[in-house]
């Protein structure tokens, strides 16, 4: 539909790009943002005319000045010489003219020094006295605004809020600023910095406008803010933008839109504004609001919890590998390696869900409309837990044989948790099981087992390594070798884990010091993810 040029013009807009140059819009100069906020917040005649009256005023001394006199008379002669007398100008020297515009426009901001959060009046304290005296009856809001430090006292002026100015006399006003230390300005300032002051000029600008027209729709559109912030100072800098940001009737707020490669943004913000533009499966560009997603308000709080700055990179993967712990979290890179897949390379997010809570992630990809879920490739890697469940005959117990539970294991099925986990297949998502555990897994190879017990050694287990190398000998099957390592792993599966990733990284290429099987339900995982499986 064609939009009518009325109501273009009721929608006020600032958008701020990802390679803004704040130390350059913040500089004095024509089309100042600085210069902007000031015309527009002061409007009344009479406080315009005597801002263009302290211009003239500074006009008339600059050109009482002999200095500036002579180079004025330097220029005249030379014009003279070129031009001859009766065709040359003459000129003076001077600040801008004192039109309103342009004084506003020479404005900039400037910043307290020795890495002070505001600016200081500093006094000796025979100065201070005098100050005080001067100020008569109201000395105390001036002493609850000092700090001292050995003979000095500074003043906090920013403390000094307009109610307290009110009620100084105009010679106190002028002896404070006549002492506060000198500012520097935006450019000798840091990039992150400068760009929350820059945010700072055009929120003030915007909100200015929403004042003026209340009808209007102001918004203000950022690429990256958190761009050369540190990532405490991006929780805040968010934290200050979702405040900003409201689009109710009669607010004098206005609506903010931030698109940002942050996960530290990312796991701040309410999931119901959050929309991830991916390509989707067939390579189509696509937005997916997380809020059309099919949760449930259980889930969604859970989701919220759980998306931390690590988790929150799944909002910007090309596929998702969900996986129970810390052991997968650190093999599974190793092991895809050894399937010949780089997945940082490739883009694709390793999420630990530290359990089994499966579903609050899951029912982010596994709706069966593309509308609503992220439609990109995700797979669930977890244990089949097999002969854990109460009501399950083949239930192991403490003191059955490595023989009895083997026959037990073999003829298990799996629990009723990871049911549940499996149920959540459909669209682009997939469910893997191990049989019993990963370690299970890792047994079931006996090329596996060199590794296996030489990584048990480096975690600092030395007798469980010789254990384990003695009883995997005697082992009458794969079953019996699997159960056997299962057994020894529980409870330092995330030493091993880590021990283990580092051998298998060793070699160089594809020459690998150890031999090493990766388990099936872990290759069709990483198959699915990178798009080598089927479907």
């Amino acid at each position: 539909q064609t939009v009518g040029s009325a109501t273009h013009e009721m929608v006020s807009h600032m958008y701020l790009g990802a390679l803004r140059d704040a130390e350059s819009d913040l500089r004095p100069g024509r089309g100042s943002r600085l210069g902007q906020l000031v015309r527009r917040l002061i409007t009344d005649a009479a406080e315009r005319e005597q801002i263009l009256q302290h211009a003239r005023d500074a006009n008339k001394r600059i050109l009482d000045e002999k200095g500036i006199q002579r180079s004025a008379d330097t220029v005249n002669r030379h014009l003279a010489d070129l031009a001859g007398q009766n065709l040359h100008q003459e000129i003076r020297i001077g600040f801008m003219a004192p039109v309103f515009e342009r004084v506003t426009e020479s404005l900039r901001p400037l910043l307290p020094h020795g890495g002070s959060r505001t600016f200081q009046a500093v006094y000796d304290e025979l100065a201070w006295k005098q100050l005080l005296a001067d100020v008569g009856e109201n000395a105390p809001l001036l002493e609850k605004a000092a700090r001292r430090n050995g003979s000095l006292v500074a003043l906090d002026v920013s403390a000094l809020g307009s109610e307290v100015r009110d009620r100084l006399p105009p010679q106190v006003l002028a002896n404070i600023l006549d002492h506060v230390q000198g500012g520097f300005g935006v450019e000798q300032n840091g990039m992150g910095y400068n760009n929350l002051i820059y945010m700072g000029v055009v929120l003030g600008d915007l909100v200015e406008r929403r004042k003026a027209d209340a009808q209007s729709f102001n918004a203000l559109l950022i690429e990256e803010p958190e761009a050369h912030l540190h990532p405490q100072l991006q929780l805040l800098v968010y934290d200050f933008l979702n405040r900003t940001s409201v689009v109710e009737p009669g607010e004098t707020k206005i609506q903010v839109f931030v698109t940002s490669h942050s996960p530290t943004l990312t796991s701040r913000a309410d999931l119901d504004s959050v929309l991830v533009l991916h390509r989707s499966v067939c390579g189509v560009l696509t937005a997916t609001a997380v809020r059309n997603c099919p949760l449930s308000v259980t889930e969604r709080q859970d989701l919220k919890r759980y998306l931390d700055v690590t988790r929150s990179q799944l909002f910007f993967a090309r596929a998702v590998l969900l996986v129970e712990g810390i052991s997968e979290v650190l093999l599974l890179p190793v092991l895809a390696q050894r399937l010949g897949q780089r997945l940082d390379q490739t883009a694709i997010e390793i999420v630990g869900v530290s359990g089994v809570s499966f579903a609050p992630f899951a029912k982010l990809f596994n709706s069966d409309d593309a509308s609503k879920r992220f439609d990109i490739r995700c797979a669930i890697v977890t244990d089949d837990d097999r002969c854990a469940d109460k009501a399950d005959p083949n239930r192991l117990g403490e003191d059955d044989s490595v023989a009895v539970m083997a026959t037990k294991l073999k003829a298990g099925k799996q629990s009723v948790r990871c049911g549940n986990a499996v149920a959540l297949a459909a669209g682009p998502l997939l469910a893997r099981t191990a049989c019993k555990t990963l370690e299970f897994e890792l047994g079931r190879e006996a090329a596996n087992l060199p590794v296996v017990i030489e990584a048990v050694r480096m975690a600092g287990h030395p007798i469980k390594a010789d254990n384990l190398q003695r009883c995997a000998a005697s082992a009458s099957d794969d079953w019996e070798r699997a159960t056997i390592v299962w057994r020894e792993l529980r409870g330092i599966k995330a030493e091993v884990a880590q021990r283990l990733a580092a051998l298998l990284e060793e070699g160089n290429g594809h020459q690998y010091t150890w031999s090493f099987v990766v388990p099936a339900y872990i290759q069709d995982a990483v198959n699915h993810v990178v798009g080598r499986l089927g479907g």
